[in-house]
């Protein structure tokens, strides 16, 4: 059972016969924690989407990052994007190991909000095909409705 005022939506996707993608959303007046688990991974994935903020509740105007917790399998490397229509903005990689950055004390890292910019955010990887790989990436996000 959830707390009130939170909701929790889950989403898998079959990414071959072997792998998946599950992200898990939750979310409540002001912030938001993703969760995405990625499990037997046997190539890069490019830019998919993990985060769509026209579905978010409150109509925010963009989000803001303002924690990662990531466990990553050695050889596999996570690119996070900001989605700005054709030419995408890196917010961040998030190398092999495992540990925790709290932006909040910094403001959060903001979306860039230039022309053609959607707000979404999308994830990559780069590895070695062949392999299976695994990670683990917790991201914190707050709703900005400036």
């Amino acid at each position: 059972m959830e707390p009130a005022g939170i909701s929790t939506t889950s989403t898998t996707f079959a990414m071959s016969s072997n792998a998946n993608l599950r992200i898990d959303l939750q979310r409540d007046a002001n912030d938001i924690t993703l969760v995405i688990t990625g499990a037997g991974l046997q190539k890069s994935l490019s830019h998919t989407k993990i985060l769509d903020i026209a579905k978010l509740s409150g109509e925010p105007v963009a989000v803001k990052l303002t924690s990662i917790n990531f466990a990553v399998e050695k050889g596999l490397v996570l690119l996070l994007w900001w989605d700005d229509g054709e030419k995408d903005t890196l917010i961040c990689p998030v190398i092999e190991g495992q540990g925790k950055v709290d932006l909040e004390a910094f403001g959060g890292l903001h979306n860039p909000r230039k022309a053609d910019w959607t707000g979404h955010v999308e994830l990559s990887t780069k590895q070695e095909e062949g392999e299976d790989r695994n990670f683990m990436l917790a991201l914190g996000f707050a709703k900005v409705r400036e």
